[in-house]
């Protein structure tokens, strides 16, 4: 109804609600968002973020098997020559197992092969075993039957350069890269590693 001053009021008296003011039907207007809409928006965060964070690790396990597949050879035979066959192999595990575990601030060091040389030093140290180079007796082999025993009596980074220079065609470079040795350190005992296997197995320098 209207009243004397023209305001429009309903029988009770009150005046009527705007039709934009209407709360929907069995909802108080608190001014809040709802909470339903709230909470499936906060859900649907979370799974992008889970996502996101799946394909983070199955990037980053791809990427380490990449490097594995690329430095594993290296890093065992280097560490095989230090080591011996059986220590060296285990002190590869170990280092390899290092990389896994460390792998998201381990993989931008610049030559993260010789890094991980270094770790398996560590362990293969830990040892202190004399280093063998078991190798069941074949007529085939080719190489001299003494060999491996005299391989034995080398110091260790001796070993490393007669081992990768000879054995695996490393330039002295590369095992200077892989060890953190000067080249021309390596040269040094690559020389005196020979000098020395020549004279423990009877073999002169003219042979």
């Amino acid at each position: 109804m209207r009243t004397a001053s023209g305001d429009m009021r309903t029988a009770d008296g009150t005046e009527p609600a705007a039709a934009g003011d209407a709360a929907p039907p069995g909802h108080a207007d608190t001014g809040q968002p709802d909470a339903s809409q709230t909470s499936a928006a906060c859900a649907g965060d979370h799974r992008a973020s889970d996502h996101r964070a799946s394909n983070d690790r199955a990037s980053a396990r791809a990427d380490f098997e990449a490097f594995v597949k690329a430095v594993e050879p290296r890093l065992s035979r280097a560490l095989a020559a230090a080591y011996g066959f059986e220590d060296g192999r285990d002190a590869t595990a170990e280092a390899l197992a290092y990389a896994f575990e460390h792998w998201d601030r381990l993989q931008d060091i610049a030559n993260l092969p010789g890094y991980l040389f270094r770790v398996g030093q560590s362990r293969g140290r830990r040892r202190r075993q004399p280093v063998v180079f078991a190798v069941a007796d074949s007529p085939d082999h080719a190489f001299e039957p003494g060999l491996p025993a005299a391989l034995g009596t080398l110091t260790e980074r001796q070993r490393l350069a007669v081992v990768l220079v000879y054995g695996y065609g490393y330039t002295l470079r590369e095992v200077a890269e892989l060890t953190g040795i000067r080249p021309t350190t390596v040269q040094n005992h690559l020389a005196r590693g020979l000098s020395r296997l020549r004279s423990r197995m009877g073999v002169s320098d003219d042979s």
